[in-house]
């Protein structure tokens, strides 16, 4: 049975850049605020993640913020499977989306570990996901720069 291509909606436009970039901030502080704990004892990427989708959660209203979440729709996402490149799985960090319907919003890879580059393989996932997924921006996120209790985010929109 052939599978239907749903339509990509598009993301509220009032919710631009700076309105995203905000409430992301936002849910930041409330992080280091609330959850300084597992910045110090240097939990797992996916705890941290978890603990500040809840935070995002607040942060959009009427939006539903999940961790590695792998469907599109109803399938599961797949990248790639062009040429000789293998279809892979696809399992973003943190997400911020309308299950099952769309508009995607935003996309975040996270490292748990110090960083103030992006990893050239999770920018390559991250305009992936902007491009093949319809997400209308993408956050690469360090939870603490190199040398630095500082994050570090870089954006793609």
């Amino acid at each position: 049975m052939a599978t239907k291509k749903k339509s990509r909606k598009i993301a509220n436009p009032k919710l631009g850049k700076a309105v995203v970039l905000n409430r992301v901030r936002t849910a930041l502080d409330r992080f280091d605020a609330e959850d300084a704990y597992l910045l110090n004892e240097d939990v797992s990427e996916r705890t941290m993640c978890a603990s500040l989708s809840c935070h995002l959660r607040k942060s959009f209203p009427g939006w539903h913020v999940d961790v590695e979440y792998n469907r599109d729709g109803t399938i599961s996402k797949f990248a790639g499977g062009g040429g000789k490149t293998k279809k892979t799985l696809v399992v973003p960090d943190i997400i911020v989306h309308r299950r099952g319907t769309g508009p995607n919003l935003l996309v975040i890879e996270a490292k748990g570990g110090p960083a103030t580059v992006v990893d050239p393989h999770d920018q390559k996932k991250l305009l992936a996901y902007r491009k093949n997924q319809g997400y209308r921006f993408a956050l690469f996120l360090a939870f603490r720069a190199q040398g630095s209790s500082e994050r570090f985010l870089k954006w793609f929109d």
